[in-house]
């Protein structure tokens, strides 16, 4: 049946359509057929990158991936007609990528707006009778896969100096939602030799979006310490459930968090321990921000996603001779 759908595609392919790269475009054996098309048909061709985190910082990720990213970046972006990204932070990677490997973009990146929200939950039910994994005690969460990337690591130093300066019971559960990912188990035996900080600290592995709603929702703020993002789901995930997010203050998660996220020195566990304590220490004021939250945070619809990538195709197949063609 795929090899039926390709052929009646490439048969359909008319000089000047768009060719567009979504998805996973750096599988190999998708940059084969897309070369060779665009060389046949006389395509142009279209991607929106996420990130180039495998090939600007390779050592958040295995070899494997940094080289396949690498080979598709410098493949594929020399010959791509209408770049996108999906935040102005990605954008300007690409752009230091293409000077360094010494090509220049065939057109300006645009910056595509990334839709929100979990459309296969229902939010009008009531938390309790959605997931039984909300801890009962007051809890702080962070979702994200559990990498190196994502430093977690900051997060459970952080946590053990609260338990250490802060009265007994005054520190509420960190809780990690979140697969087991790469290049953490360093990480996780200091976890466990800890017995998870008397149990201060809870792994959900790979919670379902039901249950990720339900921790969203029931949680004191969420906590986002990542080194380096393309966007930063989880910080408008959040924002989304009326859940206040403190959040690392570097590459796109400023862009994410906006004016209504609050923010630390991803590399200071000192930073991070200043703001979180701030907050658990002034109750009253947790909660006004939860309210300036529900109230001002404003999501992105997905439709607006699909509009703004078939302007920026529409918009290259104008300045260009002959005009659109089909996507």
């Amino acid at each position: 049946q795929a090899g039926g759908a390709r052929a009646q595609a490439a048969a359909e392919m008319r000089p000047g359509d768009v060719l567009f790269g979504l998805a996973a475009p750096w599988n190999s054996q998708h940059m084969e057929r897309a070369l060779a098309a665009l060389e046949r048909h006389g395509l142009r061709y279209a991607t929106l990158v996420y990130d180039l985190i495998p090939v600007m910082r390779p050592e958040f990720s295995v070899v494997a991936l940094g080289r396949r990213y690498r080979d598709w970046a410098g493949r594929m972006m020399p010959v791509c007609d209408v770049p996108m990204a999906i935040s102005h932070s990605t954008r300007r990677d690409m752009e230091v990528f293409a000077a360094r490997e010494g090509f220049a973009l065939r057109a300006p990146v645009a910056v595509v707006p990334i839709g929100t929200g979990f459309p296969s939950v229902s939010l009008g039910v009531p938390l309790a009778q959605r997931d039984a994994t909300v801890p009962a005690e007051p809890y702080v969460l962070c979702v994200s896969t559990i990498e190196v990337r994502k430093n977690h690591l900051l997060l459970f130093r952080a946590w053990r100096r609260l338990v250490e300066e802060m009265p007994a019971g005054a520190v509420p559960k960190l809780v990690l939602a979140g697969g087991i990912g790469w290049l953490v188990d360093d990480l996780m035996q200091q976890m466990r030799n800890a017995a998870f900080l008397d149990g201060r600290v809870e792994v959900v592995d790979s919670p379902s979006d039901a249950q990720l709603a339900a921790l969203y929702r029931g949680a004191m703020f969420t906590v986002y310490p990542s080194h380096y993002e393309g966007w930063g789901l989880p910080v408008v995930e959040s924002h989304d459930f009326g859940t206040p997010v403190v959040c690392a203050d570097n590459t796109s998660l400023p862009e994410a968090g906006g004016e209504l996220a609050r923010y630390f020195e991803a590399d200071s566990v000192g930073d991070a321990v200043r703001v979180i304590r701030g907050l658990l220490e002034d109750p009253a004021g947790l909660a006004a921000w939860r309210a300036e939250v529900r109230a001002r945070f404003r999501p992105v619809e997905w439709r607006e996603t699909a509009a703004a990538m078939l302007a920026a195709i529409d918009g290259a197949g104008a300045a260009m001779d002959g005009g659109g063609g089909a996507v």
